[in-house]
């Protein structure tokens, strides 16, 4: 079985998650353990709810914000035409970059993100 959230997040907050992109408003952007399409990232939510719904109103507004941030930044940097969002269960949502063209490679995408992620709010610094 693999890493638990709550064990990926204590990584993120300790700085040994190899897949952290950077922290966000409402948690950590990070890359997935599988790369079935390169960029392909989860925002997880923390502190770690069991539903979207367990969230205040203004919790789920920045929660949200940040996936459409990092679905943002992934345009940017992945040269996809569209970002496919999903939220199959909290802390899991996914955001996937759909490409129509060969991607920029001057840097690996984590540091890209979290570059273009930083340039677009001030929620998220870099790891």
């Amino acid at each position: 079985m693999g890493i638990s959230i709550p064990e990926r997040i204590l990584n993120a907050r300790a700085g040994t998650n190899p897949a952290l992109i950077c922290r966000v408003t409402s948690g950590w952007a990070v890359m997935c353990d599988a790369q079935f399409l390169r960029g392909y990232t989860i925002l997880l939510a923390d502190p770690v709810v069991s539903s979207i719904n367990d969230l205040e109103l203004r919790k789920r507004a920045e929660y949200l914000r940040d996936m459409t941030l990092i679905g943002d930044a992934l345009l940017e940097v992945t040269s996809a035409f569209r970002i496919n969002y999903g939220i199959l269960g909290i802390p899991t949502p996914t955001c996937i970059p759909i490409s129509s063209r060969a991607m920029r490679r001057k840097m690996r995408i984590p540091q890209r993100l979290a570059l273009v992620l930083s340039e677009r709010t001030r929620g998220c610094s870099s790891i």
